[in-house]
């Protein structure tokens, strides 16, 4: 696996195991209507499941695709880049929008 690769399954995986926790503990709730069709629909074991399947799809793709072209790997490069800031983007938007909302309510 590529090392762009890893990096993103380690941010998902922290993020499934952040998610997990926090809905198991009650203080969070699945954002993303999908995701959450699963969770109602078979618990936390139904949305941990799927979140590894809509990750390691992608990633596999990912993965198997720049063996057939030169070009597809810096395409592909860039979007494991861009995939990543975002997530991190993201990840750090939620937390501190959660941890004010936390401290100052």
């Amino acid at each position: 696996m590529s090392r762009f690769g890893v990096i993103l399954l380690s941010i998902c995986l922290l993020d499934l195991t952040m998610t997990a926790l926090g809905i198991h503990f009650g203080y969070l709730k699945e954002a993303s209507p999908i995701l959450n069709y699963f969770l109602e629909r078979w618990g936390l074991l139904g949305l941990i499941l799927s979140k590894i399947f809509f990750v390691a799809t992608p990633l596999l793709i990912l993965e198997i695709a720049p063996g057939f072209d030169s070009i597809a790997q810096r395409r592909i490069g860039a979007y494991y880049k861009f995939v990543i800031y975002s997530y991190v983007l993201i990840l750090e938007g939620v937390f501190f929008f959660q941890m004010t909302t936390i401290l100052f309510l």
